[in-house]
Order: structure tokens, then C-alpha cells, then sequence
């Protein structure tokens, strides 16, 4: 499935509209989004030296950024909602080797036991879609299809916090099944969730790349802000028109 993806990354008008930031009123095309994205994929390597970082961080652009920078590395990223509350989070990040942490900017900084990290100023003045695609596509081979890129953390139905680990090439599958049902359907799929769970991973970022969609980024379960003006994010990521 990772070759298929990249043979979709191929088609794409990198100069087209990708993702639209609701939460800051921003939009980004595929060339300015990832640029960015690797911008920060060059940062993560440079400055984490184990195989993973941590996201605990709510909706925005700077998590979805994050998702896809961690795809054009060799390492894996560890995603944990900072709802779960401050005894939770820790109870997890102790169990974990110490690495970098992406904190979000509402959290209280505690002693997680591991060093926080900060996303870099980007540089949009020299930015070639043409190479930026390229460069996109070189990392993603660089990427073994059996590598761990995703640990997302959930109680199931035992009450203890397990660790769940995902591939890349099983999230682009998973994706690839949901379109199949989708398009079976008449009307519009409607998809607001935390973007730190699996349902909100696969459909607010996986499922939007694949199927050539933008993605927007609402607040967590912010149904008002996609209710009101409903017409307008027809084809973004959280209302699929079929």
C-alpha cells in the first residue's frame, strides 16, 4: 500500500490547495504543507537521537504537520490526547524511554521525563513544487514497509492505558477500505474527531491524502464551526461529497 500511495503523491498538483486551518483562519497548499513537513522531518532527525518522538497536542496545524514531518523520517510518533489528564499522561510517558516531546501550548509544563520540543521557524521564500514533491517521494521509500511510524495510546475495555502500534502501510489500507465503503453511499460523510485517535487520524489526514481531498482542521468536535457555514467546507476533510 506505501507504493500505492506514493503513486497517488505522484498525480498531485502540489501547487493546489491541501489544508485550510479553520482554528487560525490559514491555507496551505500540498508545496507549502509540505515544505513545512519537511522542514520539520529534518529538525526531528537532527535533534532526536532515539527512534520516537511524542505529540501531546490538541486539533490544529501543527499536529497535523506533525503526523505527516514524522512520516519522512525513520522514527515513529507517539500520540497521546492531553485530555487524558495530567496523572494518565504521565503514567504513559513513564513507561517510555526519554525522548522529545511536543507539548501543546495550553498545557501545564510538568516533569514528563523528557525534553520538549519546539517546531522551527519555516522558510516559505524558496519553495519549487517540483521539489518538494520529489523530496517528498525520496523519503517516503526511504521508509520499510514493516517500520513502526504510529503508537496511539487507548484503555480498551481492561481500564489500563495500552500502547497501539500502526504502520504506515496498514493506515494507508485501513484508509484505502473506508473509501471503498464511502463511495457506496449517497450524500455527505460528516468527520469531526480528535485528531490523536485512530478514527480522527484516518479520516481527518490519511483518507484526505489519498482521495486527493483537502483537509481542514476544526477545533476538537467543534460541530458549530462546520454547522454554520455548512456549504463552504463542502470537499474538505471533514465532509466527503459523494
Amino acid at each position: 500500500m506505501l507504493e500505492d500511495a506514493i503513486g497517488r503523491l505522484e498525480k498531485l498538483d502540489f501547487e493546489r490547495e491541501f489544508v485550510v486551518d479553520e482554528i487560525l483562519d490559514r491555507k496551505y497548499t500540498y508545496c507549502d504543507f509540505f515544505s513545512h513537513a519537511l522542514s520539520v522531518a529534518d529538525y526531528i532527525e537532527q535533534t532526536v537521537s532515539g527512534e520516537s518522538i511524542i505529540a501531546i497536542k490538541e486539533n490544529s496545524y501543527e499536529l497535523a504537520l506533525l503526523y505527516f514531518a514524522v512520516m519522512l523520517t525513520t522514527k515513529k510518533i507517539l500520540v497521546v490526547d492531553p485530555q487524558k489528564g495530567k496523572e494518565e499522561i504521565k503514567t504513559i510517558l513513564s513507561e517510555l524511554n526519554r525522548t522529545g516531546i511536543f507539548l501543546d501550548d495550553k498545557l501545564e509544563v510538568v516533569d514528563f521525563g523528557h525534553y520538549i520540543l519546539h517546531l522551527p521557524q519555516f522558510d516559505d521564500t524558496n519553495t519549487n513544487a517540483a521539489d518538494i514533491k520529489q523530496n517528498v517521494i525520496a523519503k517516503w521509500q526511504n521508509r520499510r514497509r514493516n517500520m513502526s511510524y504510529l503508537v496511539t495510546y487507548t484503555s480498551g475495555t481492561s481500564g489500563a492505558t495500552k500502547g497501539v502500534e500502526h504502520t504506515l502501510d496498514n493506515l494507508f489500507s485501513t484508509a484505502l477500505a473506508l473509501d471503498e465503503k464511502v463511495q457506496k453511499r449517497e450524500g455527505t460523510f460528516l468527520h469531526v474527531m480528535p485528531m490523536t485517535y485512530m478514527a480522527g487520524i484516518l479520516n481527518s489526514l490519511i483518507y484526505p491524502l489519498l482521495l486527493s481531498l483537502a483537509i481542514t482542521v476544526f477545533l476538537k468536535t467543534d460541530l458549530t464551526s462546520v454547522a454554520v457555514p455548512f456549504s463552504y467546507h463542502f470537499n474538505r476533510l471533514s465532509l466527503y461529497k459523494k
